[in-house]
């Protein structure tokens, strides 16, 4: 919506809004709020942070619906969450609660949303010299800007971006919406189980990486920058042939045989490139 439109839109609305009943009137303006960004009908906010200690091998886990998950990497030994919430008015922002739950193997954090016109931000900071465990289960987007040693992360209509730095085992799923990955650092250790039954998936990876293929688009021919040795290629390659092998790709990307893993399923498109492109 053009903004020299929106003071005359909502001038509109509290005219209609006087000889309407309140059921109508509630109705349309919580339909008009679900049209524009949170910020803009947001007037509330309450930030807070935690410090909580966890061992070298310890589980986070996340539990929301609506707002945003970002999850960085400090040079602490102890897991920091910082915490916005928003909401509309006092009495909705009340109504936001956190739960954390922390022991020396594991912290939960649970948020409770009755309102559906509110969010709940939440970064969390994890030491980067361990091998934490990063569950985030969530409506929206996620963020993993210095990914972890471990992730196992859920979305159900949001995107999710990951950047590691370092060799890592990731398992996302993205239901509708898309995942990004981009990987840094990839060896042996390194693993990935990409998933986006309804939407589409960005690897990128570093130019010399060896990694063993199971990858499947329904809808797209694959997209692979980098070398790829099929395990079996089916002969002569017609063209529809040749659509059925870029579909389904099992064999090895690059040059040499490793047991680290790549498996990718997606509805729409999937492209793997150089990092440096």
């Amino acid at each position: 919506m053009h903004t020299n439109y929106i003071p005359a839109f909502f001038a509109l609305l509290c005219s209609y809004s006087i000889n309407t009943p309140a059921f109508f009137t509630n109705t349309l303006t919580d339909t008009i709020a679900s049209w524009l960004p949170l910020s803009l009908i947001a007037r509330e906010e309450e930030q807070s942070s935690h410090e909580i200690p966890l061992s070298a091998q310890g589980t986070v886990s996340v539990s929301l619906e609506r707002g945003n998950v970002t999850v960085e990497t400090w040079n602490k030994e102890q897991v920091m969450l910082q915490i916005v919430k928003h909401a509309r008015s006092a009495q909705e922002l009340t109504a936001l609660t956190i739960q954390i739950e922390s022991a020396d193997e594991s912290c939960t954090i649970k948020a409770t949303q009755p309102e559906r016109f509110t969010a709940i931000d939440i970064t969390i900071m994890v030491p980067r010299t361990i091998a934490t465990h990063i569950c985030i289960q969530y409506e929206g987007n996620i963020l993993i800007s210095q990914a972890t040693r471990v992730n196992n992360l859920y979305t159900a209509q949001g995107i999710i971006t990951i950047h590691a730095l370092q060799s890592c085992a990731i398992q996302a799923r993205a239901e509708v919406g898309t995942i990004e990955a981009i990987c840094e650092l990839w060896n042996a250790s390194s693993a990935l189980l990409l998933t986006a039954p309804r939407g589409s998936v960005s690897l990128s990876l570093p130019e010399h990486t060896a990694a063993r293929l199971d990858i499947s688009s329904v809808k797209y021919p694959i997209h692979c920058a980098l070398p790829i040795t099929f395990d079996t290629v089916t002969m002569p390659l017609t063209p529809a042939a040749w659509d059925t092998l870029m579909k389904n790709i099992t064999g090895v990307l690059g040059t040499e045989e490793t047991a680290a893993p790549i498996t990718i399923y997606a509805y729409k498109k999937i492209t793997i490139q150089d990092i440096q492109h």
